[in-house]
């Protein structure tokens, strides 16, 4: 096994597919599965708005295609060595893993003032050493396919998973799948799912079907990631035929799980303004009530320079469910836009989580002019990396905040006021805002 790879470990969910889990990269590419489907080749390049569905490094992403799938839904869909939790030296979870490899870091260094520490009764058990950037990361790698659409109508909702691995008796969070009807799946809430909401999904038909078809496949996982969904199932598919089924499982359960958001959504005119946040000069909540440092110092000031309401971000979704801009908001607010006569909403979406990335779009949300014309839900190119959409009354524009390759620290905010400017340019153009 390669000791350059990032991960320390590699396994597979089955047999078939452990030459690829040692090999740690796929033999071959899509290119001829993406020129039959008139879908965008992008190698092992992130797709710009399904950052919250890909890992985000070249080792670990592969034959990314992106573009109108297999049975509608507009995403993507590649080939991902997937992070698996070590548990020892073997993969966690109760599962079956097959032609599991494991080198850890350093096994053995010079005594130092760490090992010393960590010696020490009681107190040893406090010292951690800092992590060794010569050594691989405690994980393993896993061969699956991946696809991935928006569905930003089931952001409120919060994240969720459902898969088919073996877990512990006790695993917080877990539902059992087999007291609704659905033997062999657990439904994971990463957040506390709002009421009506696992009800309405379970009722899915598609959703149904799809989980009585797959319970038999080694790996197979449907999960959400701030607005977006994820459909993956083990090895590196090749074949054309199991790639339209698993674009056509995404696309169908997608319709689902719309549905069951715009559910427990709470819509409201766009004109209205939501409650304003309460929020510290800085701190951290643990209910995710206020971004956490070092975004508040920032946002405070932002608002105050530019006379801006921030207002409850926990409400955002909610109440604005179709709004096509990716990822999860960071903040909010609403009032006069900077430099130009138009009342409207500045946004911070974040495809990754704040609290350790700053991955994601800045957004000016505007009402759409009365005769624009609604565009396709991920909107439609503007200048540069400015996306455009009208959805149900609502003009919005986005572009990335972060540095590309580079990133950004926390807590940078990005150039909002040009933002502002380059979409009220681009809107009134086209006779759209």
């Amino acid at each position: 096994m390669p000791t350059a790879h990032r991960y320390a470990g590699a396994a597979a969910f089955c047999r078939e597919d452990v030459a690829d889990a040692h090999r740690r990269h796929p033999e071959g590419d899509l290119e001829e599965y993406a020129a039959a489907r008139g879908l965008e080749a992008l190698g092992s390049s992130s797709a710009a708005g399904y950052f919250a569905a890909m890992p985000g490094e070249d080792d670990l992403q592969f034959n990314i295609l992106r573009g109108a799938l297999s049975g509608g839904a507009h995403g993507i869909v590649f080939h991902e060595l997937l992070d698996w939790e070590v548990v020892g030296s073997q993969p966690a979870g109760g599962g079956f893993f097959h032609g599991v490899r494991y080198q850890s870091g350093k096994m053995f260094r010079k005594p130092d003032k760490i090992s010393f520490l960590q010696s020490i009764p009681v107190l040893g058990d406090l010292v951690q050493r800092p992590p060794d950037p010569d050594s691989p990361e405690d994980a393993f790698g896993i061969p699956v396919t991946t696809s991935a659409t928006l569905v930003p109508e089931a952001t409120a909702a919060g994240d969720w998973s459902i898969d088919n691995q073996p877990r512990p008796l006790v695993a917080p969070g877990r539902t059992k799948l087999k007291e609704h009807g659905l033997p062999g799946w657990d439904l994971m809430g990463a957040d506390e799912l709002p009421e009506g909401f696992v009800e309405r999904l379970l009722a899915g038909p598609a959703l149904r079907s799809i989980l009585a078809g797959e319970v038999e496949r080694p790996f197979f996982q449907a999960r959400t990631r701030r607005g977006t969904l994820v459909v993956r199932c083990n090895g590196w598919l090749r074949d054309a035929a199991q790639l339209d089924e698993l674009t056509d499982e995404l696309s169908a359960v997608a319709a689902e799980v719309r549905a069951a958001g715009l559910e427990v959504a709470d819509p409201r005119p766009f004109a209205d303004p939501l409650p304003a946040a309460d929020w510290p000069p800085e701190g951290v909540s643990m209910s995710a009530r206020f971004p956490p440092d070092p975004w508040l110092v920032p946002l405070h000031a932002f608002a105050r320079e530019h006379r801006l309401v921030i207002e409850d971000r926990r409400c955002y979704h909610a109440a604005f469910p179709t709004l096509p801009v990716p990822g999860r908001v960071i903040a909010v607010m609403r009032g006069g836009l900077p430099g130009t006569d138009l009342v409207g909403r500045l946004a911070w979406h974040a495809e990754r989580a704040e609290a350790t990335h700053n991955v994601g779009r800045n957004a000016v949300l505007l009402p759409a002019a009365p005769q624009a014309k609604e565009t396709p839900p991920w909107g439609v190119k503007a200048d540069g990396d400015l996306r455009l959409a009208v959805r149900d009354g609502v003009f919005a524009a986005w572009a990335r905040r972060d540095a590309p390759g580079a990133g950004s620290p926390r807590g940078e905010l990005g150039p909002m006021v040009e933002l502002v400017a380059d979409a009220v340019a681009a809107g009134r153009e086209r006779k759209i805002v």
